[in-house]
């Protein structure tokens, strides 16, 4: 039995017939453990394995990763702070904060080499990310999460009491219930184009192994059969 299991060979020579097909059976299921074994084994140490994208705001928290953000007086810092969400409190007390400088772009010469570093993560309106993204030629290098921390608004400003605010709020609200918005944003803005290799190997499983296991199971059942039949037989000659 265990010779099957190690690809060693018997000496012993099978006289019956139904130890012979049990055997066959046996030495196709030590094949097939030792192949599957085998097979994993090559597959895991040669398969390179893909980066696990982090895409929630629970992942980010879980994550080495800090927080950027630039210091132009957003509620964000302490509103993160004094969550009631432990992700969002995790991110407040981890957020890094980097000055405005009217000389240059911090975001393209401070923030997004920290980025592309893979020690800090980036935290800004999605427009003015996207922005970023661009001028630092980085859109196939980085992507978004998920997960929005907080939405950006734009105001419309009105004259007090005008009556045209009940008017104008109904039709953008139709424009952004139709999609007509969102396609108007995607065409404008773009799509995120952030590539990741996915490699098409796979280690096998007990799914692409259903087939020898079903044969193994037949061939035992026609030994067990076969066994029978010769004990009746048997029986019946001594009788």
């Amino acid at each position: 039995i265990f010779a099957a299991v190690l690809r060693q060979s018997y000496p012993e020579k099978l006289s019956r017939l139904w130890v012979r097909q049990w055997m066959m059976m046996w030495w196709l299921t030590g094949f097939v453990i030792s192949l599957a074994y085998t097979s994993n084994l090559i597959a895991f140490l040669t398969i390179p394995k893909n980066p696990q994208r982090i895409q929630t705001i629970d992942e980010l928290a879980a994550s080495p990763l800090s927080v950027l953000m630039q210091d132009y007086g957003n509620f964000l810092p302490v509103a993160l702070k004094t969550s009631e969400d432990a992700s969002l409190r995790r991110l407040g007390s981890d957020l890094e904060l980097f000055p405005w400088t009217e000389v240059g772009d911090s975001y393209i010469e401070y923030a997004m080499p920290k980025v592309m570093e893979a020690t800090h993560t980036l935290v800004e309106t999605y427009s003015y990310l996207m922005l970023v993204q661009e001028m630092a030629n980085l859109q196939e290098e980085t992507y978004f999460l998920r997960d929005i921390v907080y939405p950006g608004y734009l105001s419309w400003l009105m004259p007090k009491n005008t009556p045209y605010t009940s008017v104008l709020s109904e039709e953008l609200q139709r424009l952004v219930e139709s999609g007509i918005i969102r396609k108007l944003y995607k065409d404008h803005m773009g799509e995120q184009n952030f590539k990741i290799e996915v490699s098409h190997w796979q280690t096998l499983n007990i799914e692409h192994l259903q087939g020898p296991f079903m044969l193994i199971f037949f061939g035992l059942l026609l030994s067990s059969i076969t066994f029978a039949v010769e004990m009746s037989v048997t029986k019946c000659a001594e009788t």
